[in-house]
């Protein structure tokens, strides 16, 4: 999370002094309008900019999860890019809207213009697009206000974000034409202009991948479901799908996009299951949401699905040799295939797992009861409402020696904060807590 931030903080900085090293002059202005000419071009510049990363993230590059720390954290970053695209946006338009409004209530006098110098060439032409480019651009404005805050509000069901979502690849193609149009001219042989071009190139052609659908293809391979079970007692469907294409393996931690009904689309899934080359692999999938509740009325065994991946950089590696692993709910999952791989490769690790449910399935429990003992990882079964709440205090008072650990969390956001201010509160090193957001809105 730390990363992120100073990603997209580092990057709006940056992006702001490339800017002022070409408008210095933005500065000293005292008058309105022409402050107003300035900031317009300033609160563009960064909302396009934000727009234009998050379309390059929403592809789920490989190549830079490990920089930034697996896709799940490139998903909130995207998440926190599309929230500064809103938020620049608006300024933007304030800043295009407010100074008219003072005119017409009479609080301030608009000065007259000067004359306008005549233009040739290249620099004429695109200054006759600007009219367009500046009405097309306020438009786009309004759908991104309402893609956003369909995005950003989880009680839409996720059939309906997701191809909403898609219609922001015309949002960004049209401020990609906004931009190369109403760039101030001068700024093309600046460096603020060379990175604007180097984006606009970037954003349009995510977009166009995103628009046709194409985002992952390269990783996608074709499944059969081979195998359904089902855990009564905690909503747990387990589905094992025979790949029916090469797959590139996958280390434990890892998820996948999985597609069992193209209308619904793909759905993020934790990789329950070590790779051990036999072409197949399994997930569990908790009924937490509208579909995922209906997925074992819907599944039948021989049915098709759609795997891409891996993604996910939650790889249990690292310096230490002592880990405490933390799965909360469903977050038991990555452990699962941890655990799965260590009874066929031991990595000597001294290894202790809290598996916290509120709903325990006596089947599921002896299941992982199984794998920790082929593993040789000593687990620690937290039932809510019949054991004490798993907190930082209880984990430091059973495991003394926990400062010489790594700790590795899977589960609901709330508690992963809770507990990760708390152990990194009585010491423990921000670089050794480990955890997984997955959260893809």
């Amino acid at each position: 999370m730390t990363r992120i931030r100073w990603v997209c903080g580092f990057g709006l900085m940056l992006v702001t002094a490339l800017w002022l090293s070409a408008h210095p002059q933005i500065l000293g202005l005292r008058e309105l309008f022409a402050m107003r000419h300035e900031w317009v071009l300033l609160t563009g510049l960064l909302a396009f900019v934000a727009m234009a990363v998050a379309v390059i993230l929403s592809l789920r590059p490989v190549t830079v999860e490990p920089p930034l720390g697996g896709l799940d954290k490139m998903y909130r970053l995207h998440k926190w890019l599309g929230v500064t695209v809103l938020l620049m946006g608006v300024a933007h338009w304030l800043w295009i809207k407010a100074p008219k409004w003072a005119v017409d209530w009479g609080w301030v006098v608009r000065p007259p213009k000067g004359p306008r110098a005549e233009l040739f060439g290249l620099e004429a032409t695109i200054r006759q697009q600007r009219g367009l480019a500046e009405t097309m651009g306020e438009w786009a404005f309004y759908a991104l206000l309402i893609l956003v805050a369909i995005a950003l509000i989880h009680r839409i069901p996720y059939r309906y974000f997701r191809n909403t979502h898609r219609l922001m690849a015309v949002v960004a193609l049209v401020f990609c034409w906004h931009a190369l149009i109403l760039t101030e001219y001068a700024d093309w042989a600046r460096p603020v202009g060379w990175l604007t071009l180097v984006l606009v190139a970037g954003c349009a052609a995510g977009a166009m991948i995103g628009l046709f659908g194409h985002i992952g293809r390269k990783h996608r391979v074709m499944a059969r479901i081979i195998q359904l079970t089902r855990f009564r007692e905690n909503h747990v469907l387990k589905v094992v799908l025979h790949l029916e294409q090469p797959w590139p393996g996958h280390k434990s931690g890892q998820f996948a996009f999985v597609t069992f009904d193209p209308r619904e689309g793909a759905h993020p899934f934790t990789i329950s299951s070590a790779w051990s080359g036999d072409d197949s692999l399994y997930f569990l999938i908790k009924g937490v949401g509208d579909y995922t509740k209906r997925l074992p009325d819907l599944l039948l065994e021989g049915g098709k699905a759609t795997v891409e991946g891996p993604y996910g950089t939650f790889q249990f590696d690292g310096p230490q040799q002592r880990q405490i692993w933390i799965g909360a709910g469903i977050g038991i999952t990555p452990f699962i295939a941890r655990m799965q791989a260590l009874a066929i490769t031991p990595d000597n690790r001294k290894i202790d797992l809290f598996y916290v449910t509120q709903l325990p399935d006596p089947v599921f429990v002896q299941q992982v009861e199984g794998f920790a003992q082929a593993a040789g990882v000593t687990l620690h079964i937290h039932i809510n409402g019949r054991d004490p709440r798993l907190t930082g205090e209880v984990v430091r008072d059973l495991l003394p020696d926990w400062k010489s650990a790594s700790i590795w969390f899977c589960g609901p956001l709330g508690m992963g904060d809770t507990i990760q201010a708390n152990m990194q509160r009585w010491g423990l090193a921000p670089d050794a807590f480990h955890r997984e957001l997955f959260q893809m809105r």
